[in-house]
């Protein structure tokens, strides 16, 4: 088994509209707005946002290495190699767009957006072995849509996304 990040993923976040509706009402199912960029830097350096991150993508790397226990393939082997990939590849393409729009925004914040992107572009690569989690395909969803995941406000499995 090889996986690969996905092209069409790929394709995608390299054409969003990135952060084109932030500050713009919005509806979306388990996402509060925040008011404005103070409070989106707030929030997007939080240890919730990244504790509650890290907490989906660990329930997200358990399956895997549960999945590879008594497989010849070990797909959890691959999570590395995956994420060097996006780093080499996409990474230095996706950074300039980031930048030209958060800066209008007065926002600056790129280190959450570099390890936050890996994340998903990553688990996508598994998609065809293991379902993306609910929280990671939210995510996508928001950041198509033109917003700014920011933070996290509640525990882990009766919160929701903070956006702007």
């Amino acid at each position: 088994m090889n996986l690969q990040l996905d092209p069409t993923t790929m394709e995608t976040l390299l054409g969003l509209p990135w952060f084109s509706a932030c500050g713009e009402p919005f509806q979306f199912p388990g996402a509060m707005a925040v008011k404005n960029p103070k409070e989106a830097l707030k929030g997007i350096s939080s240890a919730r946002w990244e504790n509650t991150f890290l907490d989906f993508r660990g329930d997200f790397t358990t399956s895997l290495c549960l999945l590879s226990i008594g497989s010849k393939e070990k797909p959890d082997r691959q999570w590395n190699p995956l994420a060097q990939e996006f780093k080499e590849k996409y990474l230095s393409a996706l950074e300039p767009l980031w930048q030209k729009a958060l800066e209008p925004l007065g926002l600056w914040e790129q280190d959450d957006l570099r390890f936050v992107l890996l994340g998903i572009a990553v688990i996508d690569a598994y998609k065809e072995i293991l379902e993306t989690p609910v929280f990671f395909r939210q995510l996508m969803a928001l950041y198509q849509s033109g917003h700014l995941p920011c933070g996290w406000k509640g525990k882990k499995d009766k919160g929701c996304f903070l956006v702007y």
